[in-house]
C-alpha cells in the first residue's frame, strides 16, 4: 500500500483534494466494484441500524461524492468526519485496545480513502479481539481498497468459515474469486449458495442470481 503524500496547499485546495479523494474511493469501492455494502444490516456491531443503505457498496457515504463544504458557519461532511476521528483518537488515547473505537476509526479512514490507516487500526482491533466478525469484514473491505485482493479474500474466507450463513461476506468472496483471483468455479459455488440461502436478504440473493446469469 502506498501512503498518500502530504501537499502544502491552501485550505480551499486541500478541501477539494479531500473531496476528490473521497469521490475516487467511492468509485473504486462501490461504483466500479462489485463488493457488497460495507454497512450491512446483518453485520454484527459494524454500524448502527438502519445501516448499509447509507454507505459503501453501494453508496459509500453521504460525503463521498457530494460532500461539499456547508455554508458559512456550517461544517461540511469531511469536517464532521475529521471531528469524529478526533473524538475516536481521544478514546484510544485512554484505552488503546478499545475495539469499537478502533473499528469505527478504521471505517472512517476507509471512507476517506486512507486504506493503509484503516488496515493499521483494524489490525490492532483484531489483536485485541481475535476473530471478531465485524472487524474481519472491514479488514476485507480495506484490503480490497488497497488492492490486496488475496488478503481481502482471506478475511472474507475467515468469516464464511465461522458464519456459513453470512451471505454478504460469501457474496464479496465470490466476487473477488471471480474478478480478481481467477477462481470462477469457486465463485459460482458461493454464488449458488447465496442465491439459495434462506436467511439472506432479498437484495443480496438478487445480486447473486444476477451474477450467476452473467457469462464468464
Amino acid at each position: 500500500m502506498t501512503a498518500t503524500s502530504e501537499h502544502s496547499t491552501a485550505p480551499g485546495a486541500r478541501k477539494k483534494l479531500v473531496l476528490a479523494l473521497c469521490a475516487g474511493t467511492a468509485l473504486i469501492l462501490l461504483g466500479s466494484s462489485f463488493l457488497y455494502r460495507l454497512e450491512n444490516p446483518t453485520l454484527k456491531e459494524a454500524v448502527p441500524r438502519p445501516a448499509m443503505g447509507s454507505g459503501m457498496p453501494p453508496g459509500m457515504g453521504q460525503g463521498a461524492a457530494g460532500g461539499a463544504a456547508g455554508t458559512a458557519g456550517q461544517a461540511g461532511p469531511e469536517d464532521e468526519r475529521m471531528g469524529a476521528v478526533r473524538a475516536l483518537m481521544e478514546r484510544l488515547s485512554k484505552d488503546p485496545n478499545d475495539v469499537e473505537a478502533l473499528r469505527e476509526a478504521g471505517k472512517l479512514f476507509l471512507r476517506m480513502g486512507a486504506a493503509d490507516k484503516a488496515v493499521a487500526l483494524l489490525t490492532r482491533a483484531l489483536v485485541a479481539r481475535p476473530g471478531d466478525t465485524a472487524t474481519l469484514y472491514l479488514m476485507g473491505m480495506a484490503e480490497y481498497a488497497a488492492g490486496d485482493y488475496k488478503e481481502a479474500a482471506g478475511y472474507f474466507e475467515a468469516i464464511v468459515q465461522a458464519e456459513p450463513d453470512n451471505a454478504e461476506a460469501a457474496f464479496n468472496l465470490a466476487m473477488i474469486y471471480r474478478r480478481n483471483l481467477q477462481r470462477p468455479a469457486d465463485a459460482q459455488k458461493l454464488l449458488r449458495a447465496v442465491a439459495d440461502m434462506e436467511g439472506a436478504s432479498a437484495d443480496v440473493r438478487k445480486h447473486a442470481r444476477e451474477e450467476l446469469e452473467k457469462k464468464e
